[in-house]
């Protein structure tokens, strides 16, 4: 209620995990007169997290002297929730031990992304590396791909074991699953 809050200092909704180092921050910015912004978990009066972002500013007179400071809070903990499931998201494409890719029905395509494993299991040292070539580079038969792309095009997803070639020239066996997506703008993308 409104009666808990005004009048009060905002420390009252810390606790436990709220992050020292953030509050000592905010602290510094105050002590300086400057304006400062830092997100901090902090909790409700039921004792459940959410994280506020706290903006506070300093209000100067016309000579310049601070006589009050503004303060904004703003509840992100959903964009919190979201980075953190962007951030999982992120790690598991990094680390999947089957390769992955992105990439254009285009001719003459790269990869758009590719993960660790793909490198390895195409022979490049990094992802960097691999892309530096074109996705039909690595099919033993050209033809493959155009039917792959063919397949996609009347079915949108596709599973079949293909032949491709590593930069060493190692041929590999592979298992490739295949959709094709709109990316938004109106163009596809396969992954």
């Amino acid at each position: 209620a409104p009666s808990e809050a005004v009048g009060r200092n905002c420390r009252f909704l810390q606790g436990e995990a709220t992050d020292p180092d953030r509050v000592a921050e905010l602290r510094a910015g105050i002590d300086a007169a400057e304006p400062v912004s830092v997100e901090l978990r902090n909790y409700r009066t039921d004792g459940t997290e959410f994280w506020n972002r706290v903006t506070v500013a300093p209000v100067r007179d016309d000579d310049g002297a601070v006589t009050n400071f503004v303060g904004f809070q703003e509840d992100v903990t959903e964009r919190k929730r979201y980075e953190r499931e962007l951030e999982l998201a992120d790690h598991l494409l990094e680390t999947v031990p089957v390769g992955l890719l992105r990439t254009s029905p285009d001719d003459g395509a790269g990869f758009d992304y590719a993960n660790p494993a793909l490198a390895s299991l195409l022979g490049a040292e990094s992802v960097e590396q691999l892309q530096e070539h074109d996705v039909a580079e690595f099919y033993v038969d050209p033809a493959e791909r155009s039917a792959l792309l063919d397949d996609l095009d009347s079915e949108g997803a596709v599973e079949r074991e293909t032949t491709m070639e590593t930069l060493d020239g190692e041929r590999r066996e592979v298992l490739l699953t295949a959709r094709l997506t709109e990316d938004g703008t109106g163009g596809k993308q396969i992954h």
